[in-house]
């Protein structure tokens, strides 16, 4: 990326399934963890070097230890593990030059909505997670997706689209509790009657 545009583009990496030992306790889990951690946190700074832009960051899950919310299909056991690899030690307090949060100009957390959630729960898990987020001191976009998750159970959800309701308080909620956010969505046409455009709009609408 050249250019002034570049410079006021913020850089997102999604690379999941790299941090072993997750799920599991003692020297060897915290080993492999070290080892994924400290590679992404290489190629976050390798990036940083090489690319024009205003930010990098990593999508990740924040720990979620705090806000007793647990992560959407995965153990809540994740969480001490999460904080280790984020950069904090056993007392909560932030490590220089260790870690993901020391890395990455922002924090881009998963957000994405549970099969099994209605929008109050939704709002209250971006809020919450918003806050976890904050500790790391750096700014927070959410990373969003207009359709339930693919893994959740009843296949009447998955990969369906979140009714444009539900979107429209998600959008509020990002503009309330975070500094913006990561919009992603799957390789498909773009069509004026999909939910999240009708939620867009009338978030659009209540802001003025």
């Amino acid at each position: 990326m050249n250019g002034s545009s570049a410079d006021q583009t913020l850089l997102v990496l999604d690379i999941e399934h790299v941090l072993a030992g997750y799920g599991q306790k003692g020297p060897s889990a915290r080993k492999e963890a070290r080892v994924g951690r400290d590679y992404l946190r290489n190629v976050v700074l390798a990036v940083k070097a090489n690319v024009t832009c205003k930010g990098v960051g990593l999508f990740r899950i924040v720990p979620e230890k705090y806000h007793k919310i647990q992560t959407y299909n995965r153990p809540s056991l994740l969480a001490s593990n999460r904080e280790f690899e984020f950069g904090l030690d056993s007392k909560g307090n932030q490590l220089e030059n260790e870690g993901l949060a020391d890395a990455v100009d922002f924090i881009a957390p998963w957000c994405y909505f549970p099969w099994d959630y209605d929008a109050k729960s939704m709002v209250k898990r971006i809020r919450l997670t918003c806050q976890e987020s904050r500790r790391y001191g750096k700014p927070v976009y959410p990373f969003i997706w207009p359709r339930w998750h693919h893994g959740s159970p009843d296949k009447n959800y998955a990969g369906k689209e979140v009714p444009s309701t539900e979107m429209y308080h998600v959008f509020r909620a990002c503009e309330e509790y975070a500094d913006g956010a990561f919009f992603w969505t799957d390789d498909e046409p773009f069509r004026k009657d999909m939910e999240w455009v009708t939620g867009w709009h009338a978030f659009q609408i209540s802001r003025h």
